[in-house]
């Protein structure tokens, strides 16, 4: 039960305390039209805290109540496994209603989620994926070209490797052909 009262208790606690202060704070100015903005949001938002704290509790009380009951010996009911697979729906369904009481009473939040919704358009997921797979063979292209000059390098320093034989050298190593390589590690 403390699984049950202890999260309750301290709900209660957190959004009582945001109430209270809400309730004491004083507007900075005294114009009567922004002091009834401010005023109806206050209730508003007080709304919203009684909402959220009073729903965990119709939510999770079932699912608690059954293990009490069933701990107890009380409930040996033929349906018990019904009854738990509902409270338990229950009970972890509640995450899913605070972002819905945020968006009912919060107008920033319903912009904020609206403007997210529309990162997620199907075009722009597309054209980020498209721009990480030019980077991605850009940097290929540019780990290819700075092995090539690494190798280079090294040939020219020492010019008697290249009167010996040539299949020894580590420009053979490298990939001939670019296109081959990224055709290879591109994954739809």
């Amino acid at each position: 039960m403390v699984d049950y009262f202890l999260p309750v208790l301290i709900i209660t606690a957190a959004y009582s305390t945001i109430c209270i202060r809400l309730k004491k704070a004083q507007p900075g100015n005294v114009d009567t039209n922004r002091h009834s903005v401010r005023r109806g949001n206050k209730k508003k938002v007080e709304k919203m805290l009684v909402l959220v704290v009073t729903l965990f509790i119709f939510c999770w009380t079932p699912y608690q109540a059954f293990y009490l009951l069933t701990g107890h010996g009380i409930l040996k009911h033929y349906y018990s496994n019904v009854i738990f697979i509902l409270a338990h729906w229950l009970a972890m369904s509640n995450s899913c209603y605070n972002p819905i009481i945020y968006a009912i009473y919060s107008t920033k939040f319903r912009g904020e989620f609206h403007r997210l919704l529309k990162g997620f358009s199907y075009q722009r997921i597309k054209s980020r994926l498209s721009a990480s797979r030019k980077r991605k063979q850009l940097t290929h292209a540019m780990t290819l070209m700075t092995t090539i000059d690494e190798n280079s390098i090294e040939l020219n320093q020492h010019p008697n490797n290249l009167d010996q034989d040539e299949n020894n050298t580590d420009l053979n190593q490298c990939p001939n052909n670019l296109d081959q390589d990224e055709n290879n590690s591109d994954v739809d």
